[in-house]
């Protein structure tokens, strides 16, 4: 059974996602790349070719940095990935 707390954050996602980026929250989270994590930090990482000005204007992709609620530190990055295997979605 599904947690109608669970919904109601799905459901605010995405519409904030819609409504700040044009963009289904699909679109903003398939995007092909690289997930690393250690006991203190996530880091997301997508190639330059991923940037979309959309999510950037929308500030989807600022780094939230220390996340209390998460014990972690999260960060996005965007760089050249030559030699390197992209993830597709899913494969994360």
């Amino acid at each position: 059974p599904h947690s109608p707390h669970l919904f109601a954050w799905y459901s605010a996602l995405r519409t904030y996602t819609h409504r700040h980026s044009h963009l289904s929250l699909k679109a903003v989270i398939s995007r092909p790349g690289y997930l690393a994590f250690t006991p203190t930090h996530i880091d997301l990482t997508f190639d330059l070719s991923q940037i979309d000005i959309r999510i950037r204007k929308a500030g989807l992709d600022l780094n939230p940095g220390w996340l209390p609620w998460f014990g972690r530190v999260v960060q996005f990055h965007y760089e050249k990935v030559a030699g390197r295997t992209v993830a597709e979605p899913g494969e994360l």
